[in-house]
């Protein structure tokens, strides 16, 4: 790392171009392990204001290797920050080879099964499938079922 960067500038920039891209705080929030948004709201919540306003400005006065980590931060700040958790899973997906996606597929295939298992039982035990078991059972029972 350049002599006049400290990693702690990475952490700031990184928590401003999150906040210039549209991210909410809490995602901020969680990006930075803050413990509260508030926290992230006292620090950088004037990012948007300020640091954005004279952003053209500082960057054009930025040392070369400061620019430098600054468009490598940004680029990967760009791809990620927007993104859903979903969005995020399937770009994992996609980057697996085809050794991996075959375990990956067994693996959901395995905990999808699971839990429309446990939902299945869930709804049982709350009652939500009488109705449904009182009519195949009115059915069975008129001789409208036929053997499987």
């Amino acid at each position: 790392m350049p002599g006049d960067l400290v990693p702690h500038d990475l952490r700031d920039t990184a928590a401003s171009l999150m906040i210039a891209s549209g991210a909410s705080i809490k995602a901020v929030r969680r990006a930075l392990g803050h413990a509260s948004a508030a926290m992230t709201l006292d620090t950088y919540g004037a990012s948007s204001r300020t640091t954005w306003k004279t952003w053209p400005t500082e960057w054009k006065n930025a040392t070369p290797s400061n620019r430098l980590l600054t468009r490598r931060l940004q680029s990967r700040l760009w791809h990620t920050v927007g993104m859903s958790r979903v969005e995020r899973v399937e770009e994992a997906v996609k980057a697996l080879d085809a050794e991996e996606l075959a375990a990956f597929r067994a693996w959901f295939a395995e905990y999808d099964w699971a839990a429309w298992d446990q939902q299945l039982e869930r709804d049982a035990r709350a009652g939500r499938l009488n109705d449904l078991a009182d009519e195949a059972l009115q059915d069975h029972a008129s001789g409208r079922t036929k053997p499987l």
